[in-house]
């Protein structure tokens, strides 16, 4: 499998414990505004992060959307409505991809990894094409470097809120890059749900966003951290997120 971009995933042990042990914050769930799809509720949702899951696969944010598409399953399940086949089998599967060691992954452990991720994309309608650029290639492009700069114009730290202008120029922008590499388009289809995702993002939503691995506001964060490289609207003491983006 891909391993992250920089090598500095490695050293974030401490976020990575935070995943681990992880305690579901009622207050701030991910996703949990509502589900974009009443058929299979919370579905999609679930979706988005186990595709962003590639990104950061066998490093020490390996964990974090795990926990959080674990947890919109487990809201769908408890929702009493829609299509939820599938749902129960997923999250175990999730959890027991979840626990595969970092690194010094025996061979029955490399199997059973390549096993779930397999049985996982098939429930998340992903096909062998994209899993295969999910985890093979990275977003590149005149237009994703457009995105990535307007990120990068974020502000540093937490106090501000987010510039939605520049949010709003990133997802056109990875729009448009999406539109000229049409096989290569779910390596930015997370991307832009969580820019989207930022664009409404209240001041004290920003500036509680690392009250919890399921907050959603700090899930998008990171993540878009993570894509484009970098450490926008994290604070001083997110060290372990700073150390990862870069």
């Amino acid at each position: 499998m891909r391993r992250p971009h920089s090598p500095a995933f490695a050293g974030a042990l401490a976020l990575t414990c935070l995943c681990l042990s992880v305690v579901l914050d009622a207050a701030t769930p991910a996703h949990a505004s509502s589900s974009s799809n009443e058929t299979r509720p919370y579905f999609y949702e679930a979706k988005i992060l186990w595709e962003s899951e590639a990104e950061v696969v066998s490093g020490a944010l390996q964990n974090v959307p795990l926990v959080a598409a674990v947890a919109d399953l487990e809201r769908g399940l408890d929702s009493g409505r829609g299509d939820v086949s599938g749902y129960a089998a997923a999250v175990a599967t999730l959890r027991n991809f979840e626990s595969i060691p970092l690194t010094s992954e025996t061979p029955a452990q490399m199997r059973k990894a390549r096993s779930d991720w397999s049985r996982l994309n098939g429930f998340f309608t992903i096909d062998s094409v994209q899993a295969t650029v999910l985890m093979d290639d990275s977003p590149t492009g005149a237009y994703y470097d457009l995105a990535q700069r307007a990120f990068m114009d974020e502000p540093l730290g937490r106090r501000d809120g987010v510039n939605a202008a520049l949010l709003k120029f990133a997802v056109t922008d990875l729009h448009d890059q999406s539109r000229k590499q049409p096989t290569r388009a779910v390596l930015y289809a997370a991307a832009m749900y969580d820019l989207k995702n930022l664009e409404g993002a209240s001041v004290h939503a920003v500036a509680t966003s690392s009250s919890g691995v399921t907050n959603q506001c700090g899930q998008d964060i990171l993540y878009l951290n993570v894509y484009f490289r970098t450490a926008r609207l994290v604070g001083p003491g997110d060290t372990d997120m700073a150390k990862a983006a870069k």
